[in-house]
């Protein structure tokens, strides 16, 4: 038995029905398929040997292949049929000859006779399609189809029956044919007639079953050469909606015979959909109740279609299906065939998310806990996926998208794919308000506050990462409507900033300081660092290399809390200018470099270390970082590093981050390489470790008397004294807050207790609180009481005073 099974997709061909042959099965995405149909085709044998002369129908010999179309349900059980039908010819007899006398099933737990189906043979009427039907029923069809292959091979001489037996098969159809008149015929006139007519006729109509069961017999017996079952097979047997319940129904009245077995394909809840609709319009609409109706559809439909009985074809797409495939094949006309071992991408979901990102150079998520939802799982839509992915056009692949979201998202989150189809130049600004008033409900009021803006050049990257971070921690993970609009979203913001030039060079800073990045030294933030020193940077001259260092690390120039977003000026980028306070982000060292380079390049300096790093520089690892969602996980890299690292640190913080972002950004880029199969190559992370402004750093933490290293370490320090002014007033206003009430009250000192070690849990108000407290449950006289009391309330003073 092979263990290897392709899927094969050829871009020449339209998708259509692919017959296999039975020798075929065992590499086939469909083997697991074809076993089960296997194992039910012999247990319908078997019962209906012992239920040959049984007056009631108390067994099934119904198979359904169930799945979303597209999912090839068509393919695999058309397939099954012609191999079962021919099962001893050559291009068939291996798969029903395993091992002689057995087949096994995948699970190693059932075992089923194949010798039994040696001594069986079947045969067939033409493939019946409901949605070609024109006011015929199911039955009629059926009992039509046997008479026209029965009618073409007496006219084409392509079977021997002597006249007798013809005469009597054709008997058998009249018969069958006359009851059905009957049972279709107007009441009324039928009431007409004679009484003992009528009740002639009425017994042959009650027995229209049984004469058809001894045409089944007959037909096979003198036209199909003694065969044992006709295998009538109904393709798409929900597409007809209308007529789905009446078809059921002539399949319980009429087709459950021991020499009858019934193949269908279907989807399950469209089929469900259209039975409870039935029952429902059965009914007084005014006096249904739905629940009621739900139960009597499913027990109705498992009764014809039990769970035993259903074949689910699998999503190959879904991790635990898709490990069934080893391989995919891409054949395109005038190419070399494209073979994937998906051994190397973990499964076929993620071996799609490669091939997106490697034909287009953008980056698709590949999440931990669940699917990405804009890759597709039947066979039609994957092979729909890589003819507009395989060409690399952006152009075919956005309308693609565009098709897909209006198609799969409710129409009121598809609009904003159409606004942003004419608006691309403020996109981002588009998407994140369609956002915030959409999933206002998701999002932390702060960041709301913090992000919201009206000018598109003063949206950064790091807002966006922030608004689907947000989204994404509340969204509950079965709103599946939800979760797509935000992955086709994603993919779509992946692709205007992959084909247009939509970014400007304020866009692209990685980080906002809502979220915590990288651990704490106490209370004080090492990633968002507000500051204010003496020195001011006009004072330090372009020729030293290592002052661009400290600008690259400098996010906002200007007062740390003024506005930017909403503000025409500009709070980025101004070198040598006369600031002394702004904010420091490790992560805006990426952003400033381009700003860096650019100043190079203009010819303001055309020599030393880092000029020459700079113009030699392969910038690969930096426009990867243009893509928000790429940014968000090297970011989230580095974060889980920095808060894992248990070595030593170094007592400065210029030295500290620089392992944060070197060390950790190494680490992060060689896990997304095991993550994004050949996304992310060895080429990307060496661009990172050659990173110019990297090596200045290692040269500065060496440097006994660095200029860039004393000067983000002092900003850093100011930071520390800042929090702790800003400590301390915080705790005045608590301690002036208390003041004012009754520090008699036990519980009141406990709350001023616990809300001053939630600013700082050092503070000597915490002890002196506590001493008060347990005074006032010792036996002291009022008069000490009050002493204890007026000292408690002048040392709360002095502490205000300072």
């Amino acid at each position: 038995m092979s263990d290897k099974t392709v899927l094969e997709i050829n871009l020449n061909e339209e998708y259509k029905i692919k017959i296999e042959k039975g020798n075929q099965f065992e590499d086939s995405i469909f083997k697991e398929v074809y076993k089960h149909a296997l194992k039910n085709i012999i247990d319908i044998a078997r019962n209906s040997e012992k239920n040959k002369y049984s007056k009631y129908d108390d067994f099934n010999n119904i198979i359904s292949f169930t799945g979303e179309r597209g999912k090839g349900k068509s393919s695999s059980m058309i397939s099954f049929r012609d191999a079962l039908i021919e099962k001893d010819s050559h291009d068939h007899k291996m798969f029903f000859d395993i091992s002689n006398t057995t087949y096994e099933m995948s699970d190693n737990s059932i075992v089923v006779d194949s010798l039994f189906l040696k001594t069986k043979s079947f045969a067939e009427i033409d493939i019946i399609d409901p949605s070609l039907f024109r006011g015929e029923s199911l039955f009629e069809m059926i009992l039509a189809k046997m008479f026209q292959k029965f009618q073409i091979n007496i006219q084409e001489k392509k079977c021997i029956i002597n006249d007798d037996d013809r005469r009597n098969l054709i008997k058998h159809f009249n018969n069958v044919f006359h009851n059905l008149q009957i049972i279709n015929s107007d009441r009324k006139d039928f009431y007409r007639k004679d009484s003992i007519e009528v009740l002639s006729k009425l017994a042959t109509s009650s027995n229209l079953k049984n004469g058809f069961k001894d045409l089944v017999t007959t037909y096979l017996g003198v036209f199909e050469g003694k065969k044992d079952f006709l295998i009538i097979t109904i393709d798409d047997f929900d597409l007809s909606f209308s007529n789905t319940y009446s078809m059921l129904e002539d399949i319980r009245q009429y087709l459950i015979l021991p020499n009858i077995i019934v193949l269908i394909s279907l989807n399950k809840n469209q089929l469900f959909d259209s039975i409870n609709n039935e029952f429902i319009n059965e009914l007084n609409l005014r006096n249904v109740n739905f629940d009621t109706v739900k139960t009597r559809t499913g027990k109705y439909i498992e009764k014809l279609l039990p769970i035993s009985r259903m074949i689910e074809i699998p999503s190959f797409t879904v991790k635990n299906d898709s490990n069934k495939i080893t391989s995919i094949i891409i054949k395109k006309y005038g190419y070399k065939d494209q073979k994937y071992e998906l051994n190397k991408y973990n499964s076929l979901h993620d071996f799609l998310i490669f091939y997106i990102n490697f034909n287009l150079n953008i980056f698709v998520n590949i999440y931990s806990f669940r699917q990405n939802l804009v890759i597709p799982k039947t066979l039609r839509e994957i092979k729909e996926l890589i003819q507009n992915v395989e060409k690399g056009d952006f152009n075919e692949f956005k309308k693609y998208i565009l098709l897909k979201s209006y198609n799969e998202i409710d129409k009121e989150h598809s609009k904003l794919f159409l606004g942003i189809e004419t608006n691309e130049n403020t996109a981002l600004l588009i998407i994140e308000q369609f956002l915030i008033d959409k999933f206002k409900e998701y999002l932390d009021p702060r960041l709301i506050s913090l992000i919201n803006t009206t000018n598109p050049n003063n949206l950064l990257i790091g807002d966006l990462i922030s608004l689907f971070e947000n989204i994404e921690k509340r969204i509950r993970i079965i709103d599946t409507q939800a979760l797509k609009f935000l992955d086709y979203t994603k993919l779509f913001i992946s692709l205007l900033v992959a084909s247009n030039d939509i970014l400007k060079k304020t866009n692209r800073f990685l980080y906002n300081g809502y979220e915590l990045k990288l651990p704490r030294e106490y209370s004080i933030r090492r990633d968002w660092v507000k500051f204010n020193i003496e020195s001011k940077l006009s004072s330090f001259k372009p020729h030293e290399e290592s002052i661009f260092l400290v600008y690259s690390l400098i996010h906002i120039y200007g007062d740390p809390d003024n506005n930017f977003r909403n503000s025409n000026i500009n709070y980025f980028f101004r070198f040598f200018e006369s600031f002394n306070q702004g904010i420091l982000n490790p992560f805006s060292i990426f952003t400033n470099y381009l700003e860096i380079r650019d100043y190079f390049e203009l010819g303001h300096i055309e020599n030393g270390f880092l000029y020459e790093r700079i113009i030699n520089y392969d910038e690969i690892f930096l426009s990867k970082l243009n893509d928000p969602f790429f940014a968000q996980e090297f970011i989230d890299g580095i974060s889980n590093y920095s808060f894992n690292y248990r070595d030593k640190l170094p007592d400065d913080y210029f030295s500290v981050i620089f392992i944060y972002l070197y060390r950790g950004g190494i680490n992060t880029l060689e896990n997304l390489k095991n993550k994004y199969k050949y996304f992310i190559t060895e080429s990307i992370i060496d661009s990172y470790r050659n990173f110019p402004l990297f090596r200045i750093w290692q040269n500065e933490i060496n440097s006994s008397n660095s200029t860039a290293k004393r000067l983000v370490n002092e900003m850093y320090e100011s930071s520390k004294q800042d929090k702790s002014k800003s400590r301390k007033s915080d705790l005045n206003k608590i301690v002036n807050n208390y003041l004012k009430k009754d520090l008699f009250n036990k519980t009141v000192l406990t709350n001023f207790k616990t809300r001053i070690k939630a600013i700082d849990s050092e503070s000597s108000l915490i002890k002196l609180i506590e001493n008060f407290y347990n005074k006032l449950g010792s036996n002291m006289s009022s008069e000490e009481t009050i002493k204890t009391f007026n000292e408690f309330v002048e040392n709360l003073n002095d502490f205000v005073n300072g």
